[in-house]
């Protein structure tokens, strides 16, 4: 029995991390160090990636005359990746390739080497890739999002199906076949899906029901321009109550009576040149991205009769991308107020947001590539590589439960330019904690 409990306080000391021999009177003069408490990053923190510095702080304990920081992927932080002694109690650690979860601690040691350790801490740096699904031969589409448990890239005259029930594991279903070409835009609502379309009579509007998600079916078609008329495409789609609005790159917005979706019917137009890309409504107004030439407000209050009220253009600023959230207008890296809708106030400018979708939830706005604040418009988060020289074009996304589904293409950087790497494919990003 004596000797059972002396085998558990030898390992309960070895576990503290005491060498002290006892009858060593040198050794017993020196004070054994305390155990420092870890202060930050706070336990379980969340730190956006753009942040290239992370600074890591504890308690100064006294009998200590260094400190050894660990850093580790895994819980034990065992094979630490940083395995730093110093004699401040902070640390500033960048790394600007290192993403996912990580576990920290500290050492603290006295002048004879002895030491006590701190509990463990762990934080997430991101957005991170939680997985990769590298299954896709046909081309990327623009046309990406989520219904259900499903995330759908619609290219061409086809739709790719994944499962994303496990979002640590999205596994691919099928291809099922489209009658004509998907563009550029898409707006689900309930479970019936508008899209841009291109077909031998032109552009138009395509809707599709997903009531059986494994095959979208088109249920109602019209054109809104053909090629006879134009050689153009339709860059814009903003669906509100029963009216779609679209928006063709040289004739201007259309507006499209789908209250029967099985037979949309064309209502008007409200004719503006080249370019025009994006549309969004907020109220009795649309808001038309057109690059160079800044954004146009066409009143929409009767719809047989729009009309523009206000065409406003910022130097040296390229819109191509607006989006109405609440009171507020996003327009490729200007936020306006619309507290008066015809006459959009800037209230600040900031980076590019991209030029395929905008979605804004609470205080973050998600652009693809980029992760904005909704307060400045500054960059937080970047989702943009795969590892240290494999980067990502990011054509699409949709977003569920914090993590982003994208359809990407790899490449890399060559000698100034960028060299494509043919490696194609999903990725799921978490995108908070």
């Amino acid at each position: 029995m004596k000797r059972y409990l002396l085998l558990v306080l030898c390992t309960l000391l070895a576990i503290l991390g005491c060498s002290r021999k006892w009858d060593n009177p040198v050794e017993s003069a020196v004070p054994l160090p305390g155990v420092p408490g870890l202060i930050s990053p706070a336990n379980n923190a969340w730190i956006w990636n753009a942040q290239n510095t992370i600074t890591f702080t504890w308690s100064k304990v006294s009998g200590a005359t260094k400190y050894k920081l660990l850093l580790s992927n895994y819980s034990a932080v065992s094979d630490s990746f940083v395995a730093m002694e110093i004699a401040d109690t902070f640390y500033n650690w960048t790394d600007t390739n290192k993403l996912g979860k990580m576990y920290w601690q500290v050492k603290a040691w006295n002048p004879i080497n002895e030491w006590k350790i701190s509990s463990i801490y762990t934080f997430e740096k991101g957005p991170y890739i939680l997985a990769r699904n590298g299954d896709l031969s046909v081309g990327m589409g623009y046309v990406q999002f989520i219904y259900e448990n499903y995330f759908y890239i619609g290219s061409s005259f086809s739709f790719r199906i994944y499962d994303i029930s496990d979002y640590n594991k999205p596994i691919y279903i099928k291809t099922v076949d489209y009658p004509r070409v998907i563009g550029d835009c898409t707006v689900l609502s309930d479970n019936l899906l508008y899209m841009t379309s291109r077909f031998d009579d032109g552009d138009g509007l395509s809707i599709a029901t997903l009531s059986d998600p494994l095959n979208p079916t088109e249920i109602g078609h019209i054109t809104t321009t053909s090629y006879v008329d134009i050689s153009g495409r339709n860059y814009g789609l903003a669906i509100k109550d029963t009216i779609a609005y679209v928006v063709n790159y040289w004739k201007g917005l259309f507006l499209v009576n789908i209250k029967n979706p099985t037979n949309p019917i064309n209502i008007t137009s409200c004719y503006f040149d080249r370019p025009s890309f994006k549309v969004t409504v907020f109220g009795n107004y649309a808001y038309v991205a057109r690059e160079d030439s800044g954004l146009i407000v066409v009143d929409v209050t009767n719809p047989s009769i729009p009309y523009i009220v206000n065409r406003i253009i910022y130097p040296e600023s390229y819109i191509n991308n607006v989006y109405a959230y609440n009171d507020i207008l996003y327009a490729t890296g200007h936020k306006f107020s619309l507290a008066n809708p015809t006459n959009p106030i800037l209230l600040n400018e900031g980076p590019y947001f991209g030029f395929h979708k905008i979605t804004v939830l609470n205080t973050i706005i998600y652009g693809g590539k980029y992760i904005f604040s909704n307060s400045d418009l500054s960059v937080l988060g970047k989702c943009d590589k795969i590892n240290n020289d494999t980067l990502l074009y990011i054509q699409g996304y949709g977003i569920k439960n914090n993590n982003m589904f994208c359809g990407i293409n790899c490449y890399k950087p060559v000698n100034g330019g960028i060299q494509d790497l043919g490696a194609r494919g999903i990725v799921v990003f978490k995108l908070a904690p």
